[in-house]
């Protein structure tokens, strides 16, 4: 029982460090840049082909926040964090330019008798 418990310890060591993989992080853009790079790939050849360039340090994947919140990374102390007001300020826009659009789809709606299929077919309003 010991040799098997061993063994599939081991087995997920190597999975999980097989899983995770260097990224470059340029440092120098706000937020900042990652690229992914392959062992056999020259950093500085990937870089210029992706118009990236200036100060750069390595990270390993697991060291990475969120894609979903890439727009709102920074880097501080050399750890890539979230900026959450950014991030806030962001999701408010998008939620107060909905509601500005809705408003306004009512207000037409309700000066000129359209339906809500015109508005659709006039392409002013999603399905």
């Amino acid at each position: 029982m010991r040799r098997v418990l061993i063994f599939i310890i081991l087995i997920f060591t190597i999975q999980c460090s097989a899983s995770a993989h260097n990224v470059v992080v340029f440092t120098d853009y706000s937020p900042v840049r990652i690229m992914n790079i392959n062992e056999n790939e020259d950093v500085d050849v990937e870089a210029s082909k992706a118009g990236l360039s200036g100060a750069r340090r390595i990270m390993d994947t697991s060291e990475l926040p969120s894609r979903a919140d890439r727009d709102f990374w920074y880097l501080e102390s050399g750890i890539i964090k979230v900026d959450h007001n950014k991030k806030q300020a962001a999701e408010d826009a998008i939620s107060n330019k909905r509601a500005a659009k809705t408003a306004a789809l009512n207000k037409l709606k309700s000066s000129t008798n359209l339906t809500d299929s015109d508005l659709i077919a006039l392409g002013l309003k999603e399905e």
